[in-house]
């Protein structure tokens, strides 16, 4: 009979801590600020919608957040990294609210957000055309152009040649 008290104890023990476990950050709120309740109203959620060829991401305190979904306080605010893949730029970025939706300006790969109500993110990459991968395609033309000028120019050579052959054998007869 001692086992099974001991055993309910343990669990409800446990329970008790999963339950008040989430909430001591509250309780270890840090200097200067006052600890107050958790209430879902005052959060907000922001999303991320996974983009093709680049990604948008959490940045705080200069570390990258993999997460794609974030609860924030309503008046935080929060920062956003934009990277492109190799070969890409980012060819726009908007936050989707409820109400509306609206195009995001981003400067040194990086933006800084007030959200005040649940947010989705969004981004669309497009491919980069690199000069140097033009020039080179010009070279290749120009190589081309160039090798077949004198091919054609030998045929015009020999056609005039075996021209010149018939005449002067038919002068010959």
């Amino acid at each position: 009979m001692k086992t099974k008290a001991k055993s309910r104890l343990l669990a409800l023990v446990m329970a008790f801590a999963m339950v008040v476990g989430p909430f001591m950050s509250v309780a270890n709120a840090m200097e200067n600020e006052q600890a107050r309740p958790l209430l879902l109203e005052d959060q907000v959620e922001v999303k991320i919608e996974k983009a093709e060829n680049g990604s948008v991401k959490f940045c705080k305190d200069g570390k990258t957040i993999e997460d794609t979904s974030l609860m924030v306080d309503k008046g935080e605010k929060v920062v956003l990294e934009v990277k492109a893949n190799e070969d890409y730029e980012l060819e726009k970025l908007e936050s989707k609210t409820a109400d509306e939706t609206e195009k995001l300006e981003v400067k040194d790969d990086k933006i800084e957000l007030t959200i005040l109500e649940d947010i989705v993110i969004s981004s669309k990459f497009k491919a980069v055309k690199v000069e140097e991968e033009q020039k080179t395609e010009q070279r290749k033309t120009t190589d081309n152009k160039q090798e077949t000028q004198p091919v054609k120019e030998e045929k015009k050579l020999k056609k005039t040649r075996a021209k010149q052959k018939k005449m002067l054998k038919q002068q010959l007869i």
